[in-house]
């Protein structure tokens, strides 16, 4: 399991097979072949998050999971992968 404590710019992301990434004291697993999507809207700094036909709503953490592709973590700009 990966341990996310760093800040990240906006827009980085970061691709790994399974973790957990963490923010603040929330956090959720990541499973190998499940995205987790940054779905803010436009407006910087914005925590409105949406679902899509591709992805669900984590409710614990606000993030998107998509189920296809490989895992990326786009995360708020609080939130950041450690190194495994």
């Amino acid at each position: 399991m990966w341990a996310a404590a760093c800040t990240r710019s906006p827009g980085q992301t970061w691709t790994y097979a399974a973790g957990e990434l963490r923010e603040g004291s929330r956090c959720l697993t990541v499973s190998a072949g499940v995205g987790i999507t940054d779905c803010a809207a436009a407006a910087a700094g914005a925590r409105t998050w949406h679902a899509s036909s591709r992805a669900t709503v984590h409710p614990a953490t606000g993030l998107c999971l998509e189920r296809t592709g490989p895992a990326t973590v786009r995360g708020p700009p609080s939130a950041a992968p450690a190194t495994p």
